[in-house]
């Protein structure tokens, strides 16, 4: 097949969204498909190949929140589909614009549209990106939804709620992990909270807030504790006086992979205690099950589809940093049954979240929409 995707930006650009995306679409393009992607982006406009797909990059300084616009994005999209010729497009959403401008290119050029869905919500800081999103969603993302070929859904929490009304049709394609890459090594110390993810104002909902107010919890019963936090935002400077006043807590930034990993293997715990059912899935979670190490997350979205609470992590009340500490000291004060959760974390990730399976998964998705 010949693929054109779109997605809001592109790795290394974006977060879990983008990651998701170019996870499936290399590994499409080593299995002999033609792939190619448009994006927007922040840097320079261009072209290049990543990791054997050539990326388009558009540039564009109209942004609502993240989220890029570009009235001439609908008109990109058809050129390049004139251009390249593909059997059909797909595009990551729910980060409203792109994907439905896409959407009409596709439609436009008479060729099919798949729809992979992420999120259960889109949330941001800002009030009028509330209300761009909420329009969005009943006219052009009504309209996508309803006229795609095939639909792909991150999560069961995402299929029965944010695509309700498209249930029957939709496919669930987890996230994968690249267990090659993510995978157990070295000895927990036993006492390093870990968090990771954006440490910015417009990403609150991702619970960290409730993080530092549990950890304050966690030093009083356990004065050893530790917490990491992994990452980078608006709130560094916020956050290094926390680490001052509290002490033990370390801000090593943006880790790159490879680092991220070691983080995760010398880890106690990782903690998602995200407030909000946006959401999806707690790509965190899986990865620190896959190298071995046990998880807390939030009883929200699509984290209780992940973790199974004690077995391979335990959930914790969204926005109740006495509960969520009560879990982290659970885990911490019992070594023993936190190294049989991340143990039995990781046979879950090899049997759920395994990428070749998951890009079959995808490949048929996107061929029955040829077909159709």
């Amino acid at each position: 097949m010949r693929i054109l995707a779109t997605t809001p930006y592109y790795e290394p650009e974006g977060g879990g969204l983008e990651r998701y995306a170019h996870a499936v679409l290399r590994r499409l393009a080593a299995r002999g498909h033609t792939v190619e992607v448009i994006a927007f982006t922040k840097g320079e406009e261009g072209d290049e190949v990543l990791d054997g797909v050539p990326v388009h990059r558009v540039r564009t300084r109209l942004r609502l929140g993240n989220t890029p616009l570009d009235p001439g994005f609908f008109t990109k999209v058809r050129r390049r589909i004139r251009a390249f010729g593909p059997d059909l497009m797909v595009a990551h959403t729910p980060v409203p614009f792109p994907a439905e401008m896409a959407y009409l290119a596709a439609r436009k050029e008479g060729i099919p549209f798949v729809t992979t869905y992420h999120a259960g919500r889109l949330l941001g800081s800002a009030p009028h990106l509330q209300a761009f999103a909420a329009l969005d969603r009943v006219t052009f993302e009504r309209a996508m939804l309803g006229g795609s070929a095939g639909i792909v859904a991150v999560s069961p929490f995402v299929r029965d709620n944010a695509l309700a009304a498209h249930k029957e049709r939709t496919c669930i394609v987890p996230p994968g992990v690249d267990r090659s890459v993510f995978s157990p090594g070295g000895r927990s110390d036993g006492r390093t909270i870990l968090f990771a993810g954006p440490l910015s104002r417009s990403y609150s909902w991702k619970g960290l807030d409730v993080l530092l107010e549990a950890f304050r919890i966690v030093k009083v019963r356990m004065p050893d504790a530790r917490l990491m936090l992994v990452g980078e935002g608006d709130r560094m400077q916020e956050l290094e006086r926390f680490a001052e006043e509290v002490g033990d807590v370390s801000l090593p930034g943006r880790l790159p992979e490879q680092g991220l990993v070691e983080a995760y293997r010398g880890s106690a715990v990782t903690v998602l205690p995200s407030t909000s059912d946006a959401e999806s899935f707690g790509m965190v979670l899986a990865e620190a099950n896959a190298c071995g190490r046990p998880v807390v997350g939030s009883r929200i979205g699509g984290i209780p589809y992940l973790v199974r609470h004690g077995d391979n992590g335990l959930l914790a009340a969204p926005g109740d940093p006495v509960d969520l500490a009560e879990r982290i000291l659970e885990v911490l004060s019992d070594p023993e049954e936190a190294t049989r959760m991340g143990a039995r974390g990781r046979h879950r990730i090899a049997a759920d979240h395994d990428w070749d399976r998951l890009t079959s998964a995808t490949e048929e998705v996107l061929e029955d929409a040829v077909r159709a």
